[in-house]
Parts: structure tokens; sequence; C-alpha cells
């Protein structure tokens, strides 16, 4: 008779270790495959639920949002030298400076650049941007910001500058969605989703302000 040594496991419990560690490792590898194919939707589906496009067209202003300073003052540049407009305001913070900057070296006039350095967000860039729009008497705006971003951009400024008409204006995506999962660009998009959710509920909260004679924001 042959006598197991205290605590040395049996043939029957390794056999029942084998299948539980298969399970467990298949059901990793469906959770990391099922979370990869929800962060690939969520980028395929930007587009539709995130964005907003437009063609662009003559404004009073350009607006550049900062967050992404070479793409978007790239863009900003580009409808400059279309003639759509004859003055620019740049706002937030972080990345205002190195936009104006890169602007001018783009062609646009330094005396047709405004800026706005304080706004750490979406909404404030819209708060602080609101009296340079009254002062200049802005009343239509291309707003250039990243195609994810264009759609909350858009419905921030149109609460908080209702008397100026928007355009969307962004900047161009990478050309395929495994370029855009593997960049920056698709964390940023996932961001955005709960953001957007974040924004609805602060729109919602938020008093509506009536407009004043004779202003463009409230």
């Amino acid at each position: 008779m042959t006598l197991h040594e205290p605590g040395a496991p049996d043939a029957t419990h390794r056999g029942m270790r084998l299948p539980t560690s298969i399970f467990i490792l298949l059901a990793s590898c469906g959770a990391v495959a099922g979370a990869c194919s929800i962060y690939l939707l969520a980028i395929g589906s930007a587009p539709s639920l995130l964005a907003e496009t437009a063609q662009p067209e003559p404004v009073d202003t350009i607006v550049v949002l900062g967050g992404d300073g070479p793409s978007r003052a790239r863009k900003a540049g580009e409808l400059w030298r279309l003639g759509l407009a004859r003055q620019v305001i740049v706002a937030g913070a972080g990345d205002c400076r190195y936009i104006r900057a890169a602007m001018i070296e783009d062609g646009v006039p330094s005396d047709a650049i405004a800026v706005e350095c304080l706004s750490p967000n979406t909404w404030m860039n819209a708060v602080n941007s609101a009296p340079i729009l009254q002062a200049t008497q802005t009343r239509t705006a291309l707003l250039v910001t990243s195609w994810f971003h264009t759609g909350r951009a858009l419905r921030t400024f149109r609460l908080i500058c209702p008397g100026v008409r928007w355009i969307p204006a962004a900047t161009p995506p990478p050309p395929s969605v495994l370029e855009i999962a593997m960049g920056p660009y698709g964390p940023a998009i996932v961001k955005e989703y709960v953001k957007a959710v974040g924004y609805r509920f602060r729109e919602w909260l938020r008093p509506h302000d009536r407009l004043k004679p004779g202003h463009v924001c409230i």
C-alpha cells in the first residue's frame, strides 16, 4: 500500500487544477478580446456619434482650441490662407502660445491673432472666448478642433455664445481605424465619450440665461 506524504497533491487534485487553469486562461482571453472589440467599435463609431461636419465658408472669426496644437495650427493656417476670415482667437491653456507662433510662421499676421491662455477645458474655452467674441462683434465663426471633439465643442460654444453661427472645421483623422487605435487618438476618443456625457449633464444643470440685446454671448 502506497502512502502519500502529508501535503503532497495527488493525481486527482492535479487533474482538477488543469481544467480550472484552462478556464481562467480562456476567460481572460475572452475578456481581452471583448475589450478590444468595444475599443475598436468606439473608435469606428466616433465620426457618427461624436463628430459634426460641414463645409468651411467665409466667417468673421476663426476660433482655434488648444489641446492638439500642431494639427490645429495647421488647419487654422489653411483656413486663413483660403481667405475665410480676417481674425483668429486661440483659446486654451498649455499650447496657446505655440499655436499662435505656428500660425505666424505659417503666414498669419500676428496682429490678427488674439489669445486666451487661461482655460483648462472646453467649457472654459467658450466662457473665456466670449468677451473677445463680443468685443469683435463676431456673428459667424469657424471652430477648429480635432474631428472627434467637434460635437461637444460646438454644443458648448453654441450654449455660451448663441448669437454666433458656429461651423466646425475639424483636423483630419488618421486614415485607418487601426492607426487611430494604436496611436494617441484612440484613448482620447474613449475619454471623449465620457466627457460628452458629462457635458450633457452640465448643460442640463446649468440655467439657460437669456441673451441680452446686442450681445452674441451670454
